[in-house]
C-alpha cells in the first residue's frame, strides 16, 4: 500500500486521462500507447513505494523488491486478461491470500 502525495495526484490523473483518451481511438497503436501510460503509472507507484517503505524492505512480512518486480512484470504483461488477485497468485505459484498479504506488507 502506498500513500499518493498531492503532487503525484496531478501526474496520475494526467496519465489516467491519457488512457481514457486512447481507449476511444481506433488507431492500431493505441494499445502500445496505453501500455506506456500504464508503465509510467507502475514506475511512479514503485517510486512512491520505495520512498515510503525502503526501510521495511528487509524486515519480516514486508514485500521484497524482487517480489514486487516479478508482480509488476506479470501485471504489465497480463493486465488485459487477468483482473483478479487469484489470477496473479496462480501465475506466481503462490496462494491468493499470500499474495494479498505480501503486497499489503
Amino acid at each position: 500500500m502506498i500513500k499518493i502525495l498531492e503532487q503525484e495526484v496531478i501526474r496520475l490523473e494526467y496519465l489516467f486521462r491519457g488512457i481514457e483518451e486512447e481507449m476511444s481511438q481506433k488507431d492500431a497503436l493505441r494499445e502500445e500507447i496505453i501500455r506506456i501510460f500504464l508503465k509510467q503509472i507502475l514506475i511512479r507507484a514503485t517510486r512512491l513505494w520505495r520512498v515510503q517503505h525502503l526501510g521495511q524492505i528487509f524486515t519480516k512480512g514486508s514485500v521484497d523488491l524482487e517480489f514486487l518486480r516479478q508482480f509488476t512484470r506479470l501485471l504489465e504483461v497480463n493486465f488485459r486478461e487477468e483482473h483478479n488477485v487469484a489470477d496473479y497468485a496462480d501465475l506466481m505459484k503462490i496462494a491468493a491470500m499470500a499474495l494479498t498479504i505480501s503486497l499489503n506488507g
